[in-house]
């Protein structure tokens, strides 16, 4: 065995002994216990701020036990050796400042303080940690965080509430040069108030705010009487910046801009999301005036990824574009239950999304559904001011007016929109009197004039063409345009996918990227022809592949898709396999015969990976035995298989019946596959559609879905069987 020479087993003892003494002199404890250096928190800092001065930057760290202190700390770190400080608080340690302490929670409260909680000014490199930040009443900037100055802010497991403030009732930023904030999982900034604005935050400056997965700014207000009174949740003003990314924003109040507002021209806010994390999300939030989830003035707010549903306002419930060079985008996301009403609760006439004048407006590849009240969308925008929607989906809103107004000389450009389902006051669907683009779309709303504002054949500054609409007369002229229903897949469930024979598959030239589900739009179905190109109209492209689309009318007869299994048992029998007739009667479907002995017959998909809170939709029909008490003797069911595991019924796994579910219980036959199960059963008229929301479980996880069904010995129905179509699974819902 070698060993090692003694002076080298000294050094490997003295080293570690030399680092822990080092670091135990720099580690700076808060706590009642005599084993703590200091009592208070504001002598911890005292004590690093005076090394640094002089040059010392061991180990800034400051650790506080469990417990609360009354303090209002003030971080100055103006004049420190090489410009620059730096300064570590965590809480949540024991009694001894030992170590962390599960169940240890540090709260800084600044009651009859009159100060802010934490005050910072100077250049430095802030992180907080394991806190709560509480009870501060200030008059001037910031109360649970007020930071002036250069450098960074990381906070992390902070939760910083009931603290007012003249502006950024929670954190408030002012960055001289450059300022980094940014909000780690789990902060919460919540409960706190301000006078003026920022109920929760107010950033301005050189200020950029980084808010991440596990953040989250609720329950904040600012006063609605106030002449400004802008930003209940996230005040950003210019030149600031805020990258949000998964964070939530909800339950927020203030006159202008209840969830988020963005003031000058220089200020701007991107919403995001996280890889694998969920989208971000401004909801349930009012204003008093205007701008319930946003409000944009002069800044630019684009929101990828983020849902804003279910605010507020008098005007603009949703959104809310200021006069005079505002800009919003919206893309991939969801503006939906928004709804106009006064601070009172009395219902208004004010819109979902409303622009002014010179400013402009974009929706892509959004859902816009249930939102209450005058329009869904309002834009005054003239001159460089205009509204673009793309594959976007507008289907079950309720709203006194037109649906979509624009006034004067303002400036729509509208293409591949499914509008559906909504129920309209006014007596058009459109209403635009200036320069107008409506394309490859479809337009179903009955008895509503699917556009005015234009006398009928005058077609200068209008661009329309390849339309699905259930009125024509005001767009005579125009090519591409039919009235024909567009066969949505299940639209009384909200599904306004498309079906394969819809007249709206495979109709226009365009060819865009990917429509409003992310899928692919250059998508050429062999068996369908096209009227004038590959492109289907409206919000959603119909696949030719699974998923998130199966049709079987791509197989040959009686061959299945590719990928899926049939299993029967015994295996001498026939099991599933296509046909001729289908749900619209005019293509294939998959099938299985009611057989004359017990069977048990599946029809399993290839393995798929499902999103967030997915959905599958199908068509059946079902002719197969019952009993004489009316109970089933064969049936269908439908299961699932989550990561591997063995098949269950998809109601037993956590799914649910949005529509269509079991209609009987199979019995007669204990030792018969299915027996005493829930099934579909019995005869049915003709197809019936059916929507299934997946379990949560399912989420993120690689699933397959199998029909199956069961007959017993008995006997069965001649020319019965179950016929399976037009399956469609939405990934994410």
């Amino acid at each position: 065995m070698t060993r090692t020479p003694c002076f080298l087993r000294f050094l490997c003892l003295a080293v570690p002994l030399m680092l822990v003494a080092e670091s135990a002199f720099a580690w700076v404890g808060v706590g009642p216990d005599s084993s703590c250096e200091v009592r208070t928190i504001q002598a911890a800092i005292d004590r690093i701020i005076s090394r640094q001065v002089h040059g010392d930057f061991v180990d800034p760290h400051i650790v506080v036990a469990g417990g609360s202190f009354n303090e209002a700390l003030q971080i100055n770190a103006a004049g420190i050796s090489g410009g620059r400080a730096i300064l570590t608080l965590t809480g949540g340690y024991d009694s001894g400042c030992h170590g962390p302490q599960i169940g240890s929670a540090t709260t800084i409260n600044a009651t009859n303080r009159s100060r802010q909680v934490v005050a910072v000014n100077g250049t430095i490199a802030l992180s907080l940690d394991s806190l709560q930040l509480t009870g501060a009443s200030s008059t001037g900037n910031g109360g649970g965080i007020g930071f002036g100055g250069n450098g960074t802010l990381d906070v992390t497991n902070v939760s910083i509430f009931g603290n007012h403030a003249a502006y950024g009732g929670g954190i408030f930023a002012n960055g001289q040069s450059t300022l980094s904030v940014t909000l780690h999982s789990p902060t919460l900034i919540y409960g706190n108030s301000a006078d003026h604005a920022g109920g929760g935050i107010r950033i301005q400056g050189q200020t950029q705010l980084s808010m991440l997965d596990g953040s989250h700014i609720y329950s904040n207000a600012v006063n609605t009487t106030d002449s400004d009174g802008t930003g209940g949740g996230l005040q950003v003003v210019s030149p600031a910046f805020a990258n949000i990314q998964s964070g939530t924003i909800t339950n927020n109040t203030a006159r202008y801009g209840g969830g988020v507002a963005v003031n000058g021209s220089l200020a701007d806010v991107i919403f995001g999301t996280e890889a694998g994390g969920h989208p971000s999300e401004i909801s349930f939030n009012t204003a008093a005036n205007t701008g319930g989830g946003v409000f944009v003035s002069k800044g630019s707010l684009l929101c990828g990824q983020c849902q804003i549903n279910s605010n507020a306002a008098q005007e603009g419930a949703a959104t809310y574009v200021d006069v005079g060079g505002g800009g919003l985008a919206i893309n991939r996301g969801s503006v939906n239950d928004n709804i106009a009403r006064a601070q009172s609760g009395v219902a208004t006439n004010g819109s979902a999304m409303l622009t002014q004048t010179n400013s402009g407006f974009g929706i892509y590849k959004t859902e816009v559904r249930g939102n209450t009240g005058g329009h869904v969308y309002h834009g005054f925008a003239t001159g460089d001011g205009s509204a673009k929607f793309a594959d976007v989906l507008i289907a079950e809103n309720q709203v006194s007016g037109n649906l979509f107004v624009m006034d004067e000389k303002g400036e729509a450009d509208v293409r591949r929109v499914t509008v559906a389902n909504n129920n309209i006051g006014g007596a058009s669907v459109f209403s635009v009197p200036g320069n107008f683009t409506l394309i490859d779309s479809i337009v179903w709303q009955f008895v509503k004039t699917t556009l005015d504002g234009h006398v009928s054949g005058d077609t200068h500054g209008l661009n329309i063409e390849n339309l699905i609409t259930s009125e024509t007369a005001s767009l005579t002229g125009f090519p591409g345009i039919l009235n024909e229903d567009p066969r949505f897949a299940a639209p009384a469930s909200g599904d306004y996918h498309l079906t394969r024979f819809s007249p709206a598959v495979d109709y226009s030239a365009s060819q865009p990227d990917v429509d409003l589900d992310g899928f692919s739009r250059t998508v050429d179905l062999a068996y369908v022809p096209n009227r004038y190109g590959p492109l289907d109209l409206g919000a959603y492209e119909l696949q030719a592949v699974f998923p998130p689309d199966e049709t079987f009318d791509e197989v040959t007869l009686p061959a299945l898709p590719t990928g899926w299994i049939n299993t029967t048992a015994p295996n001498n029998i026939v099991g599933w396999h296509t046909v001729a007739t289908d749900a619209t009667g005019l293509g294939k479907a998959a099938f299985t015969e009611d057989t004359y002995n017990s069977t048990d017959k599946s029809l399993q998909t290839p393995i798929f990976q499902v999103g967030s809170n997915g959905r599958v939709t199908f068509h059946h029909k079902v002719i197969l035995e019952l009993r004489n008490d009316g109970n089933a003797a064969d049936g269908v069911v439908l299961e699932i298989s989550i990561s591997g595991g063995a098949f269950t019924d998809i109601i037993a796994a956590g799914g649910s019946f949005v529509s269509g579910g079991y209609d009987h219980t199979k019995t007669g036959c204990n030792f018969c596959a299915l027996d005493g199960r829930a099934v579909w059963g019995g005869t049915n008229s003709g197809y019936q559609s059916v929507v299934v929301n997946l379990p949560s479980a399912a989420n993120g996880q690689h699933v397959s879905l199998r029909w199956r069904m069961g007959t017993d010995f008995l006997g069965g129905i001649v020319g019965g069987g179950y016929w399976l179509d037009d399956v469609h699974v939405d990934l994410n819902n």
